[in-house]
């Protein structure tokens, strides 16, 4: 799957309690679904950072926390995939946008 595909598809966004990312400190204050769903994520819920690409997860109070590495064993397939198809589309969007800083 392209990045372009899955960056289409992104379109129902939902405010989010502020977080920050505990990989590259961004701001985090909203989550957007992959598929044309609406996201509203709660706590186990997985996620991705838009900034950095780092895979996260809700923990209590709604705070996003480093997705442990044991929890990739307990993936179903489908999210594992999902996971990290996101990942690689954002890192795609992260390359596009230091290669081309002008667009």
């Amino acid at each position: 799957m392209d990045y372009w595909r899955v960056s289409r598809r992104m379109k129902i966004t939902t405010i989010t309690r502020k977080n920050k990312c505990p990989y590259c400190s961004h701001h985090i204050d909203a989550a957007t679904h992959a598929s044309d769903e609406a996201a509203k994520p709660k706590k186990g819920d997985f996620s991705v950072c838009i900034y950095c690409a780092g895979f996260l997860v809700y923990g209590k109070g709604m705070k996003l926390k480093r997705m442990p590495s044991k929890a990739w064993d307990e993936l179903p397939q489908d999210l594992f995939d999902a996971l990290l198809n996101t990942r690689k589309a954002i890192k795609n969007m992260i390359a596009e946008r230091l290669l081309n800083p002008d667009n």
